[in-house]
């Protein structure tokens, strides 16, 4: 999900495709907080089409992206982990809004999540 915020009606573009924030072309979700039963964000969904160019974008990156230096890789995913860090506390609000998540819980779900990119980065 794209950092946009959204209200009832309002189109948001929800998936990043071949470098691009683009409206899918499926069908309507509606997300509501499970405790208050507000609209969290509208947007549509996925089509098969939009699958293909995924598809065959991430498919493209793939091939530049395994020729990029792994001093390159390693520098990108620990980008990514200071970015995580440094929103932890928007996303567990995010989540928890989303998916009615305890915020005790929350904490954790976030920590883990960093975690795991020390994994796909070692150093």
């Amino acid at each position: 999900m794209s950092n946009q915020t959204t209200q009832p009606n309002q189109t948001i573009q929800n998936l990043f495709i071949n470098g691009e924030w683009v409206v899918g072309e499926g069908a309507t979700l509606t997300s509501t907080n499970p405790a208050t039963n507000d609209i969290v964000w509208q947007a549509n969904s996925a089509s098969e089409r939009d699958v293909e160019k995924a598809f065959q974008a991430a498919h493209d990156a793939f091939q530049a992206w395994a020729l990029t230096p792994l001093a390159h890789r390693i520098a990108v995913m620990e980008k990514y982990k200071a970015l995580l860090e440094a929103n932890k506390e928007q996303l567990a609000k995010d989540i928890m809004n989303d998916m009615g998540k305890p915020w005790r819980s929350l904490g954790l779900i976030i920590f883990q999540g960093i975690c795991r990119t020390d994994t796909l980065s070692p150093r």
